[in-house]
């Protein structure tokens, strides 16, 4: 009988070892079709990148934000570390190990400047097929920093099985991307001939008729009517010449011999908010207008457009071309239409430059004239109140304050102007003194209406001012205050 037993114990151990054997076999079948998975997704996701080319911008879109197991949390680790270490790993010794960390360093120093590698989180903004090549090859060595160990487990199984899902996930969305940036290179073939086209991309313009203000915010040359759309050169579809017709093409020439193809310029605009409205057009979106319908804006003051939409095409309003910068996307699908400041006709910046001095000047005489009122109601505040500060006069010293601030220029600038401008030009200036002369003149006004008003109503005026009064129903006491100028009104208590 314990025979029998012992017998049956070793049947089921044997049969143990053998359904072990066969578990980890399998394990390790599964854990190399992953691997041999992952691989292929990381060369199709680069083959991916070098036929979309390294110049085409990408719509703005989340950074790529990569967090175990998705990433070999150990080779994150190991990399934040050696980033913020890297100068006490120059002396190590060339070991495997050191070589390693040196490869992923040197494949972080190709991601781009804003990106976060932290402990436990990589974060990778994504602006051209350059930023995801770099951030796939990164990626793949990371989880392939940690060789594969002997004994496959069900958890190493599920992290790589994350990882070509991660895989899949981008290679989807770069192939929802595929159209519209093949479609964004077409454009930029089709825009690199500027052949009858006069206004550029940014240039603020104006309608003839209507007159409303708009931005340029792209153009198309059709050929009647239609659209003109860049053909692809091949064998199959070519353009000929003309001397190679044999004469017969009704189409392409008229009966005295001229071209029968009409280009027209056809340009997408930005309009001004408030010509919008006061033209009656609409606001939203974009218009389309023909090139003979408008006209290029001089007036430097009228090329400031209020649209909602400038934000998402423009990166800011360059002051010296006098036009919106187009941002990354339009100049990559207008390349011929940005024309340096030393490319500019010479009649044109010697135009920009009496403009500029000729605004200066101007600037010059108004502040001049700003400081000299101030000097003079300086002087009249002087002859009719003498020591007025000494003799403890509230209004009077104060406005004289601001006057004297407005002659010798000492007064606060607003934080976001520091911010934003280096200098400040002589027109901003003259602006600020306006703008305080503008406040001491409303201050006085606004005292001697009251005054005014206060004579006018002194025989229904009971109580002084300071007087302690109380309320005949609700019982309260306060202090008389000065009222406001209105005949309905008798004062504040408090």
């Amino acid at each position: 009988m314990l025979a029998a037993t012992r017998s049956r114990n070793n049947i089921r151990r044997s049969f143990q070892r053998h359904q072990n054997s066969f578990s980890t076999s399998i394990n390790k079948t599964s854990v190399e079709k992953q691997r041999i998975l992952s691989r292929t997704i990381y060369k199709q996701i680069l083959k991916w990148t070098a036929r979309t080319g390294p110049n085409v911008p990408f719509d703005s879109i989340p950074p790529l934000t990569l967090i175990p197991p998705r990433v070999d949390p150990i080779a994150l680790e190991t990399l934040a570390n050696i980033r913020s270490n890297e100068k006490k790993d120059e002396n190590e010794p060339a070991s495997e190990q050191h070589i390693q960390h040196q490869h992923l360093s040197h494949l972080a120093n190709y991601l781009p400047p804003n990106s976060i590698i932290g402990a436990n989180k990589l974060i990778i903004p994504i602006a051209n097929a350059t930023d995801v090549k770099n951030a796939t090859r990164l990626a793949y060595a990371l989880n392939n920093f940690t060789p594969p160990s002997q004994t496959q487990s069900k958890q190493d199984l599920e992290q790589i099985k994350e990882r070509v899902g991660l895989g899949f996930d981008v290679l989807k969305s770069l192939n929802q991307l595929t159209e519209r940036l093949e479609a964004r290179k077409l454009k930029r073939v089709t825009h690199e001939d500027r052949d009858g086209v006069i206004f550029r991309v940014g240039q603020v313009v104006q309608h003839k008729t209507e007159r409303w203000r708009a931005i340029v915010g792209g153009w198309d040359i059709s050929h009647n009517g239609e659209v003109a759309v860049s053909s692809k050169t091949s064998l199959t579809n070519k353009d000929y010449d003309d001397d190679d017709n044999d004469g017969n093409d009704d189409k392409s020439k008229d009966k005295d011999g001229a071209s029968s193809i009409a280009r027209e310029v056809v340009y997408e605009l930005h309009l001004d908010e408030g010509d919008a409205a006061h033209s009656r057009v609409r606001i939203l979106g974009s218009m389309k207008a023909k090139q003979n319908e408008l006209e290029a804006v001089t007036d430097k003051d009228l090329k400031r457009i209020r649209n909602s939409m400038v934000n998402h095409y423009f990166d800011n309003f360059d002051l010296r071309k006098g036009e919106f910068v187009p941002n990354e996307i339009l100049k990559f699908e207008y390349p011929a239409d940005d024309v340096p400041m030393g490319d500019r006709a010479d009649d044109d910046v010697l135009e920009e430059t009496k403009f500029i001095i000729t605004k200066h000047e101007n600037a010059k005489v108004v502040l001049s004239g700003v400081k000299e009122m101030a000097a003079s109601l300086i002087r009249i505040i002087h002859d009719t109140s003498s020591c007025a500060e000494a003799r403890n006069l509230a209004i009077i010293p104060d406005i004289e304050k601001q006057l004297s601030a407005i002659v010798n220029g000492d007064f606060e600038e607003n934080v976001a102007d520091q911010i934003i401008q280096e200098t400040t030009s002589s027109h901003k200036m003259a602006i600020k003194h306006l703008h305080m002369l503008l406040n001491v003149a409303l201050e006085i006004n606004t005292m001697l209406w009251q005054r005014k008003t206060a004579e006018e109503n002194e025989d229904r005026i009971r109580f002084p001012l300071g007087s302690i009064v109380k309320h005949k129903k609700y019982g309260f006491r306060g202090g008389r205050f000065p009222f406001r100028s209105l005949p309905c009104c008798h004062g504040r208590v408090v």
